[in-house]
């Protein structure tokens, strides 16, 4: 899957579009999730980074719950 991301702020600061890459690939039992944001402003890529790994880490959390 592929999109064009856009955040808005709730300050009233856009930011500039980017783009998003998200790739399923079958491994063993289970699934690998692949995300590749491009087009990001370098001071922006730390902090995307490590909100998609949050995201993930929610949903893998989600998945595995019993």
């Amino acid at each position: 899957m592929v999109h064009t991301f856009k955040w808005t702020s709730d300050r009233g600061h856009d930011e500039a579009e980017s783009l998003v890459t998200v790739e399923l690939i079958p491994a063993g039992a289970g699934t690998e999730v692949v995300i590749t944001h491009v087009q990001l402003p370098p001071d922006k890529v730390r902090e995307t980074d490590e909100g998609w790994k949050d995201c993930l880490e929610q949903v893998e959390r989600a998945v595995t719950a019993p």
